[in-house]
């Protein structure tokens, strides 16, 4: 098993650990069931770093937790796993040293000398993308002024397109 080889599941990873898998960086946590029956298994990589927002059990094992900003804190947008893209604007400063996660992964991509070009969150970009089909537009105006969209790219998880998107008037700006 190679990592490059393809998309190994989370419950792969866990299972190579230590062997195939000697460093991992996770944003996010391990779920409960994952972990079941395989909680040594973080213990054996060599190096773990986490984002996270919290204390976890995955955290427990870290050599490095990367303070992780929660929804509140960031201006930007979410993509859930049903493929809906929800924007969210920022209610109350980062709480101690947390940073959004483009932050973190732009400034680790830069100590390893990428640069992403990323300056400001993806909601940034939708005050400046240039007007490129109606339909484009469309969105970007209906991700600014209403509560989410369906992201089309999402094709492995079942499709909810047909469901209505809520309008402004649905949900006012406060």
């Amino acid at each position: 098993m190679h990592i490059m080889d393809g998309a190994l599941s989370a419950t792969q990873m866990l299972d190579a650990a230590g062997e195939n898998i000697r460093a991992l960086y996770m944003a996010g946590s391990f779920l409960k069931e994952q972990l079941r029956g395989r909680e040594g298994a973080l213990g054996k990589v060599d190096f773990l770093v986490v984002q996270e927002l919290f204390g976890t059990d995955t955290t427990a094992f870290a050599d490095v937790v990367l303070p992780a900003a929660s929804f509140a804190e960031v201006d930007g947008t979410f993509t859930n796993n049903d493929g809906f893209v929800q924007r969210v604007r920022q209610s109350i400063p980062p709480v101690h040293s947390s940073k959004p996660d483009w932050m973190i992964t732009a400034h680790i991509a830069n100590e390893l000398g990428v640069d992403f070009g990323f300056q400001t969150s993806a909601s940034a970009d939708f005050k400046r993308q240039p007007v490129l089909s109606f339909a484009r537009l469309l969105n970007a105006y209906r991700l600014t002024r209403s509560f989410a969209i369906h992201c089309s790219r999402t094709r492995h998880i079942p499709s909810r397109q047909n469901t209505p998107l809520p309008s402004a008037e649905t949900y006012p700006r406060q």
